[in-house]
């Protein structure tokens, strides 16, 4: 009996390896929520839900005993263990009052980098699963009142795309984006190729002190799927240089350079194509829908990740990017 016992515990308590779980999420009068927010606790690893309610989410390296987290605007947080997880979720509607936005424009300060225009950018390069682009915001610790946020992007295949916005805390240990400041969800649906898009709230955001502001391109079902078809159809140098480096960012620069990184975000690597991986990588890129977020040197901090992977990585430039803020 003993050994059956300590058989079950240590299955419990075992990693779920290369494993994926595909779900819906629904209001409690069954219509589907897209972009909930899905992740498993402390651990950065997740993705959200599309039009449709639909989602899937890796669980690979993830204990059983593990919470898989799902929050959205308006609606209460639910969250389930790793192994009593519903195929179906139904989020309960959450009613509250929002205090009105009330912001002098003569006395509002941005914080960030303001440029018009960049010849640099950063790729979104797995959205399907959920990506996210963050920069670190210098703001004062006296209490202030957000009532903008701009972004910098490059488009190019697509004819309108919906971006997410979140701020997190700076964690105290490494300096990364830490706690998320769960009421904060904004979206804008743009159609601006290339240029500053801003997000405006709909409710008063106080904050002080440092804080990150990221960006989430969320793509649709048949964006994602085009996006997923280009990417499970690697260049051969591709292919092999995730075996051999399987825990560190690569990065493909300009269809003409490779470049591999440490968890700090420095260059350990730099590999150039040849020219039959860049007329590959040039008739990829001819159907494939992209969006860039414009970049510039700066030693304001930038962090990058993908949900599937979920480590925040050190990019080697900074977001074209800030927040317009108030003391009213």
């Amino acid at each position: 009996m003993r050994i059956i016992l300590l058989i079950a515990f240590l299955w419990n308590v075992t990693s779920v390896k290369s494993q994926t779980f595909s779900g819906r999420v629904f209001t409690e009068k069954g219509e589907p929520i897209p972009f909930v927010s899905i992740g498993v606790k402390e651990k950065d690893v997740g993705t959200y839900s599309f039009l449709d309610g639909s989602y899937t989410v890796n669980l690979r390296g993830v204990s059983s005993e593990d919470t898989l987290i799902f929050s959205t605007i308006g609606y209460q947080k639910a969250s389930f263990r790793i192994d009593e997880i519903p195929e179906l979720v139904n989020l309960r509607e959450d009613i509250r009052e929002l205090d009105e936005v009330t912001i002098n424009p003569s006395q509002t300060q941005f914080f960030g980098i303001q440029k018009k225009k960049s010849s640099s950018d950063i790729s979104i390069s797995r959205p399907y699963n959920g990506a996210e682009v963050a920069l670190l915001v210098e703001l004062p610790h006296d209490s202030l009142w957000i009532g903008g946020i701009s972004l910098n992007v490059r488009t190019s295949n697509i004819d309108a795309y919906k971006i997410r916005v979140k701020l997190y805390r700076v964690h105290s240990a490494t300096e990364k984006p830490g706690e998320l400041i769960e009421s904060i969800s904004l979206f804008s649906q743009d159609s601006i190729a290339e240029g500053t898009i801003h997000f405006v709230p709909t409710s008063s955001i106080p904050i002080a002190g440092p804080i990150f502001i990221s960006f989430e391109w969320l793509v649709t079902k048949s964006e994602a799927g085009l996006i997923k078809k280009f990417r499970d159809q690697p260049l051969p140098i591709m292919s092999k240089l995730r075996k051999e480096f399987p825990e560190n960012p690569i990065t493909i620069y300009n269809q003409s350079r490779i470049e591999i990184e440490n968890q700090q975000g420095k260059m350990i690597k730099r590999i150039r194509l040849d020219k039959a991986s860049k007329k590959a990588l040039a008739t990829r890129a001819e159907e494939l829908p992209v969006l860039k977020f414009q970049t510039t040197k700066s030693n304001l901090a930038t962090y990058y990740r993908t949900h599937s992977h979920g480590r925040w990585s050190r990019y080697h430039q900074s977001l074209v990017a800030g927040v317009h803020c108030s003391r009213n």
